[in-house]
């Protein structure tokens, strides 16, 4: 299993989780707290310092985001809060952002490969050792050094458990291009008129992704590809009604 796919299986996760919130502002104010968290961790670290003035105002006005009403006010806060700092400090928070997005990328396939040895599979030595492996990733402090070994992990497989991964995944996928299918379905038949023709081409992938012949590869970078488009308004889009249709 790639990392790609063990982070749509994550990453769809995550996504059930986030619309179970009652309504936009909701989901903002919960991924708004995840970032407080991360900030007050960050303001502990070695490097922080030189920093301790910049993060004391991130902070401020991120709870001031946190405590806003409005939706759209807390939006524009949140998109346009890099305009307020140095791009030094910028750029230190946004590796800092990123260092701690792989953690998590890393603990999520810890707990996917730790799920695989309920199943007393014939890889349980290569399982355990990749646990090994990423629980010792989590420890790395250079960023690309821990992100070129992560991606890397699945290079060190045999065959055997290659194949066997795949296998094990695939009902996961398949069940998750389904839903996307129905959800993109869902938000055409309300006939809005916005974005028709993007989410029909969307609609296009997955169902086409589904198909017995499209490898597990295939079918994972699809699946990435229409989480993340490249049309902001898209994503922001489908993420409002994602919430909603929960």
């Amino acid at each position: 299993m790639n990392k790609l796919l063990i982070l749509t299986v994550f990453a769809f996760a995550g996504l059930v989780q986030l619309s179970r919130a009652a309504n936009l502002g909701e989901a903002l104010n919960n991924n708004i707290r995840v970032q407080l968290r991360l900030y007050d961790i960050f303001a502990k670290d070695a490097d922080a310092a030189k920093y301790a003035d910049d993060l004391k105002k991130l902070v401020q006005i991120t709870e001031g985001a946190l405590k806003t009403e409005s939706v759209e006010e807390k939006e524009t806060t949140i998109n346009n809060i890099h305009t307020n700092f140095s791009e030094e400090f910028n750029q230190w928070i946004a590796t800092k952002l990123e260092h701690a997005e792989v953690n998590d990328d890393i603990y999520g396939a810890i707990t996917f490969y730790s799920s695989l040895l309920q199943q007393h599979t014939p890889h349980e030595a290569e399982i355990k050792k990749t646990i090994a492996t990423l629980e010792n990733l989590l420890k790395e402090t250079d960023l690309k050094k821990k992100e070129t070994e992560f991606v890397g992990l699945t290079k060190t497989f045999s065959p055997e458990f290659e194949a066997y991964l795949k296998q094990s995944s695939l009902p996961v996928i398949q069940d998750t291009l389904q839903k996307t299918l129905t959800f993109f379905q869902t938000v055409l038949d309300q006939q809005e008129g916005k974005f028709e023709k993007e989410i029909m081409a969307l609609k296009a992938k997955v169902v086409a992704a589904m198909a017995d012949s499209v490898s597990v590869e295939e079918k994972n970078r699809v699946l990435s590809d229409v989480s993340d488009t490249s049309n902001k308004e898209l994503n922001e889009y489908l993420a409002r009604k994602n919430i909603e249709l929960a």
